[in-house]
């Protein structure tokens, strides 16, 4: 029924557009003030972040995990974030020559669409709305740095930089800091622990 004065504005006929900014401006300062403290995240897509050293198995578990989680009838989107920059198209080719010099270029095929931005790095969030609006979930290998829930994936023999606040970790040995620690064949149990962090368990 909302207020005293957006009840008034419809008694008298009036317009309700500024009612209705007023309503989405305070709403949106809610959410924003209730994020921190929520359970589960709430926004869509979910967001797991794949952390480890160089040569941990972050790349086979991840793609590991895809078909079972598209199996449970998920959308899901994955990212790959690096911290130097690297070409993600074939010299010579004609998508690479096109993209020369473009802000933008996009290559289109009856399978697939992609484009490429160019410029300095987007924020996660601006990439997220953009690019994985439709998505349930969100698997990125990398970031260390972003604000979300995060598995450290670890492995004999591989390099191991502290990933602080890591909520699940998979590798072959439990650690005594109290972190679940799953083994990489253990899909299944990955899966579970997955959509129980990503708040998709429910």
């Amino acid at each position: 029924t909302g207020s005293e004065r957006f009840r008034k504005t419809i008694d008298a006929a009036r317009p309700l557009a500024l009612e209705i900014a007023h309503h989405d401006a305070e709403a949106a300062r809610f959410l924003a003030r209730r994020e921190p403290f929520l359970l589960y995240p709430d926004r869509k897509p979910a967001v797991v972040a794949f952390v480890g050293g160089h040569n941990a198995g972050k790349t086979t578990l991840v793609t590991a995990l895809l078909p079972k989680l598209s199996a449970l009838g998920l959308r899901v989107g994955t990212l790959k974030h690096s911290g130097k920059d690297a070409e993600d198209d074939i010299a010579g080719k004609d998508s690479y020559r096109l993209a020369q010099g473009a802000a933008v270029s996009a290559f289109v095929t009856p399978e697939r669409t992609t484009a490429r931005r160019f410029g300095p790095e987007e924020p996660f969030e601006a990439l997220c709305a953009r690019v994985f609006a439709d998505c349930d979930l969100v698997l990125i290998e990398g970031y260390k740095s972003l604000a979300a829930v995060k598995v450290e994936v670890t492995r004999a023999g591989a390099s191991r930089p502290p990933m602080p606040g890591a909520a699940l970790r998979v590798g072959d040995g439990a650690d005594d800091d109290g972190v679940l620690t799953l083994r990489p064949d253990d899909l299944d149990g990955i899966v579970a622990a997955v959509l129980r962090l990503a708040g998709l368990d429910r």
